[in-house]
C-alpha cells in the first residue's frame, strides 16, 4: 500500500501470488497525488476480494508503466488485471496484460479516457485512448511468463522509447532492446522480456576499436577522471554519463574530433544542470562512429 505525496520508482520487481481482504490483490495506491513508474514488473496470481486482482489505484495516484505483464489475476469484483478508479490515470506502454478476470482493464468512476495503452497485447483489445495495441495469446513458453518463438509480442512493444526511460535490461537481466524476430532492426517487446536477447553487460561485444575505458578513483566521492585509448581517430566522439535507470545526466563530449592515443577528462559528479548527483550507480558511455564501450561507476559519500 502506497500514499502521499512523492515519485515511487518500481524497477525488475516480481508481485506474485499476495491476497487483500478488499482492493489490489498485487498493489494499491490511492488517495493523494503521486507517480508510479513502473519498469519490467511481473505482476500475476494475486487476488483482490473487492476489485483490481493485479493493481488498484484511486483517487490520485499516476501511474506510468513500460514492459508490465499482468497475467492470471482474479478479483471477485471488478479489474482483475489493472483498475483505475477517480482522479486516477494510468498509462501503459509495450505491455502484455493477459487472462486477468472480470475485466483486463477497469475504469470506474473516472469520466472515462483515464486508461492510455500504447503498443501492447490487451485480451479482448483496448477501446481507449492509445494505440498500435493487440489482442492475441502471448504465446508464452512456460509458467515464467518467457515468450515463445511464434509469440506476437516479439519486436512489437513501442519502437521510440525516447522519453520513455527505458532501462536497458529487461527482468532477467537481457538486453532489453533486441532483435528477436531477426529481420534486422532492433525493437522493444511486450511485456516483461526480451525474446532471445543475450545478457546485458556493461561492457559490451562490440568494442573492437577501444583497448579500454576506465576512472579512477572508483568508487569516488566527487570527482572522477575518465581514461580512454582509441586505436585510430575519429570525428564525432560522444561521451555521456547515464544514470542507473539509463537516463542521460550529463553530456561530456559531444561529437568531438579526437585522433588515435590516449585521452582523458574529468567528470565532477553533476549533471547537466551542474548539481551534484546522488549516491549510487553510474554508467559512462564512450560512443566512435563503429562501436560503443559501457563501464560502470559508483559515487559513494565521503
Amino acid at each position: 500500500s502506497v500514499t502521499g505525496d512523492e515519485e515511487i520508482d518500481l524497477y525488475n520487481v516480481k508481485i506474485i501470488g499476495n491476497t487483500s481482504d478488499y482492493d489490489g490483490g498485487g498493489l494499491f495506491a490511492g488517495y493523494s497525488v503521486f507517480v508510479i513508474n513502473m519498469f519490467n514488473v511481473l505482476i500475476t496470481n494475486n487476488y483482490a476480494w473487492n476489485s483490481g486482482g493485479g493493481i488498484n489505484i484511486i483517487d490520485g495516484p499516476i501511474l506510468r508503466a513500460r514492459n508490465l505483464t499482468i497475467c492470471d489475476n482474479s478479483t471477485d469484483g471488478l479489474g482483475g488485471g489493472l483498475m483505475c478508479q477517480l482522479e486516477s490515470y494510468a498509462d501503459l506502454h509495450s505491455s502484455i496484460v493477459w487472462n486477468n478476470n472480470n475485466g483486463e482493464i477497469v475504469e470506474y468512476w473516472t469520466g472515462g479516457d483515464a486508461v492510455a495503452v500504447y503498443y501492447s497485447d490487451v485480451r479482448g483489445g483496448w477501446y481507449g485512448p492509445g494505440s498500435n495495441n493487440i489482442d492475441e495469446d502471448p504465446l508464452f513458453s512456460d509458467s515464467l511468463y518467457h515468450l515463445s518463438e511464434y509469440s506476437p509480442c516479439i519486436d512489437t512493444g513501442n519502437p521510440d522509447t525516447v522519453g520513455l526511460s527505458i532501462p536497458p535490461w529487461d527482468l532477467d537481466g537481457n538486453v532489453r532492446i533486441w532483435d528477436g524476430n531477426g529481420d534486422g532492426v532492433a525493437v522493444i517487446d511486450m511485456g516483461v522480456y526480451e525474446y532471445g536477447a543475450p545478457v546485458y553487460s556493461v561492457h559490451e561485444p562490440e568494442i573492437p576499436e577501444q583497448s579500454f575505458i576506465y576512472n579512477y578513483p572508483n568508487p569516488f566521492t566527487s570527482s572522477t577522471i575518465i581514461k580512454f585509448s582509441l586505436k585510430h581517430s575519429y570525428e564525432n566522439i560522444k561521451l555521456d554519463i547515464y544514470n542507473i535507470k539509463g537516463q542521460k545526466i550529463k553530456t561530456l563530449i559531444d561529437n568531438k574530433l579526437m585522433k588515435v592515443g590516449n585521452h582523458e577528462i574529468t567528470w565532477d559528479g553533476t549533471n547537466r544542470s551542474n548539481k551534484p548527483v546522488g549516491f549510487g550507480i553510474y554508467f559512462i558511455k564512450l560512443r566512435t562512429e563503429k562501436c560503443v564501450n559501457v563501464k560502470k561507476i559508483v559515487k559513494i559519500m565521503h
